[in-house]
């Protein structure tokens, strides 16, 4: 619903059509299909509808299982409205998310960051695009650019600096890239709702130049607001095994397998470093059980 309120702000609410502002209300209860219906309505009996009008719809269709339909939506706007940024970007935005590497995709978000420069949304969503597609000299350039411009909420601060550290990392800027998730991880301490994973990007650099300290304050961190996130366990439970402390390696190993959020390859991790720590501590029967369950699940 944050999406759906952030384009109620750019929308024409004094349209004249009631069913305009029904749809408004159906889609602020909720009820997309509902909307969708009405907005469609709506927009058929208005013919001084403008490209702005165009964009909840195609939008609320997103929402639903439906991005074929809200791709034929800002497609049918855009005919009605060429070479429009607003439209150009929403259906963009569309194509990314249902195939990251289409190359229209990135066309026409190149084009909707050129045509709106002060206009962070554009420029974020072609550093995504860009970031996806090995382009990260100009993921680099846009998320700069776009953390320069006036009113990001801390959303959208979180969101940015994120992505901006993760494609100076590729990039081999480290220190553009510890500066910007360390921006991240200051925003994401003062939310209600912890990002986990924008975190653990961070943690991942850390550990990747060997910055011990810094890795385990940040895997600290994220266990302090999100203590049953696998991948920041399986940290824990990897520090206490290069530091010869098996009883904690085996405590932290147990707890990612009781993790939800745990895949096949933080399993296999996890329980290797239960036969290992089994085996320093003398305890032949649960080791075996462990290497038992590594080989079952080795090609897996």
């Amino acid at each position: 619903m944050n999406k759906l309120w952030c384009l109620f702000l750019c929308l024409p609410l004094s349209a004249a059509d009631a069913r305009f502002n029904k749809a408004l209300e159906q889609a602020s209860l909720g009820d997309c299909a509902a909307a969708g219906e009405t907005f469609s309505a709506s927009l058929k009996s208005r013919a001084d509808a403008g490209a702005e009008s165009y964009r909840l719809p195609a939008f609320c269709q997103e929402t639903l299982p439906q991005s074929a339909e809200a791709i034929r939506s800002a497609r049918a706007a855009l005919a009605k409205h060429p070479a429009s940024p607003p439209l150009e970007l929403a259906l963009g935005k569309l194509l990314l998310r249902q195939k990251p590497e289409d190359p229209e995709a990135g066309a026409l978000l190149a084009r909707t960051a050129r045509a709106l420069p002060g206009n962070p949304e554009a420029r974020h969503y072609y550093a995504q695009w860009a970031y996806l597609n090995d382009r990260d000299r100009v993921c680099l350039q846009q998320e700069t650019a776009a953390l320069r411009l006036p009113g990001l909420n801390d959303v959208a601060l979180l969101q940015m600096n994120t992505l901006l550290g993760m494609c100076a990392s590729r990039m081999e800027a480290i220190p553009e890239a510890k500066a910007a998730f360390e921006k991240a991880l200051a925003v994401n301490a003062r939310q209600a709702v912890f990002d986990a994973y924008s975190a653990y990007f961070y943690l991942q650099l850390l550990n990747r130049i060997g910055e011990d300290d810094a890795a385990r304050r940040v895997t600290a961190q994220i266990l302090s607001r999100a203590p049953d996130f696998a991948p920041a366990l399986l940290e824990q439970a990897k520090h206490f095994d290069r530091g010869g402390q098996p009883e904690k390696a085996i405590e932290a190993a147990q707890a990612v397998l009781r993790a939800a959020d745990n895949d096949i390859n933080t399993q296999r991790a996890a329980h290797m470093i239960l036969a290992k720590s089994y085996t320093i501590l003398g305890n032949a029967a649960e080791a075996k059980k462990e290497q038992l369950w590594i080989d079952a699940f080795a090609s897996s």
